[in-house]
Order: structure tokens, then sequence, then C-alpha cells
């Protein structure tokens, strides 16, 4: 291993959502945000996958819950934003759902934009990596062709 050799270890965390529900049966609904998509409205701007009791998630995940607020008459909803730590789930920021929407979404896509950096870093470290191994795997078919010996020579 040369002292330029890089490990990224991805810490993955348990953590748990809270179901909240409102009159009316309204629930709230939650998701693992992994991109945003402002050309769409809505919930339907987070792309991700939809969320729900217990969940392993990657420390550095954005996980957003929607909760149903007010009366049938007088709906309303709330969004909470938070980014998975070591110790679970940090709620960052609440807001209005429908009066701060698209500050929010633009928040959201800030943090993510975040962990989408990170995460193309891993993958370009990993390639990385890849290239090296083959390279040393090369070198050594190399090196065995030059010098051929018994096959129980080289057998573990």
């Amino acid at each position: 291993m040369k002292n330029s050799d890089v490990f990224i270890i991805v810490e993955k965390v348990r953590i748990k959502l809270i179901q909240h529900t409102a009159s009316g049966a309204r629930k709230s609904w939650s998701k693992k945000v992994t991109a945003v998509d402002s050309s769409k409205q809505w919930g339907y701007s987070f792309i991700g996958k939809s969320v729900r009791g217990e969940v392993d998630a990657e420390v550095g995940d954005v996980i957003i819950t929607v909760i149903p607020t007010g009366t049938l008459s007088r709906a309303g909803k709330t969004i909470e934003v938070g980014r998975v730590t070591h110790d679970g789930l940090q709620i960052l920021f609440t807001a209005d759902y429908q009066e701060e929407f698209l500050s929010v979404r633009d928040k959201i896509a800030e943090l993510v934009g975040i962990k989408s950096e990170r995460s193309f870093l891993v993958e370009k470290i990993d390639n990385l990596m890849q290239d090296a191994a083959e390279e040393t795997l090369a070198e050594v078919i190399k090196i065995l062709r030059r010098n051929p010996k018994s096959e129980t020579e080289y057998s573990p």
C-alpha cells in the first residue's frame, strides 16, 4: 500500500422516523432525497426513495418529512428537513410547506448538492483504485510470464 492510497468509509446509521397524524387521518410522509428537480411541483420535485419506520441511511443523507397540520377545514403542512449524522437524524430546519416551498426546495437542493459532490468524489476514488488494481495485476502477469514456474509454487 502506498501513502497516496485513500480509503473512504461510508457509515450507515439506523434511524427511526415518526409517523405524524393530523385530524381526518391525514398522515405524514418522508423521503430520502438524492436530487431536486425544480421543473416539478411540490413533493414531486424531490427525487429519492420514500421511507418510513426504521431506515438504514448513510451519514450525510438528507431526509424530509412533510407533516399535516390543522384541521380538515383549515389544513396545512409543515416540512422538516434533516441530515443523517452519526447520532441519528438531526433536524436542520422546519418550515411552512405551502408558504415557503420555493425557498425550502432551493435549500434542500443545496444540501443534496453537497452530498452529491461527496458521492462524486467517492466514485472517482473508487475508479482510480480500480485502475491501480488493474495496473498492478497486469504487472504481476508480466512478471509471471517472464519467469514461468510450476503452478504449485504460486498456489496459496
